[in-house]
This record gives structure tokens, sequence and C-alpha cells, in this order.
């Protein structure tokens, strides 16, 4: 078990990509992935049978502010634990260590 304080990782998205699949393979038993859209139209909320450890949350029309930013504000306030990782899903993430 590790010694780091649980982590939530905010993913904005609205489709399952690639990402998706590579952070979630990485959680580790105390951690939490969401993944953040805008609606519950958005493609990515029929994904079938997600990995354990994630969440999907609809974030709303954004007012005022992009949608990426309204999905992290939203994130922000759903997300389990006070150490936070934002990332995107249009990038490779390797695991590391």
């Amino acid at each position: 078990m590790s010694d780091l304080p649980p982590t939530s990782i905010l993913l904005p998205t609205t489709r399952w990509t690639a990402a998706c699949a590579e952070l979630a393979a990485q959680l580790g038993d105390r951690n939490e992935l969401l993944v953040i859209h805008d609606s519950v139209n958005d493609p990515v909320t029929e994904q079938e049978d997600p990995p354990e450890g994630i969440r999907f949350l609809a974030a709303g029309e954004p007012d005022g502010c992009s949608g990426k930013a309204n999905a992290i504000v939203a994130g922000m306030e759903a997300a389990r634990y006070d150490r936070l990782v934002w990332t995107d899903d249009d990038f490779h993430h390797p695991q590391t260590g």
C-alpha cells in the first residue's frame, strides 16, 4: 500500500478515449477518476462496464467560461479527496514509477 494520500483525477471529456482507459488502468485502490462531461447525452456516458474507481459527472452547460473550465470546477467540487490532478483526454498517459 502506498504512503501517498488518496487522489482525485479530473478528466474533462465528452467521449471515451484511450486516455480514459489508460488512467483507469493506473488507478490505485484509494484513488478515483472523475470523468467529467457536459451532459447525460454525451457519448462517454454510453461506456459499458466502466472500471472500478471511475465516476461519471455531468458538469452542465458553462456559464461565462469554457466547457473545460466548467468541468474542472464541477470536478473540484465533487472530488472526494483534497489531492487533485487535472489532465486532458487527448494524449498518451504512460504509467510511471
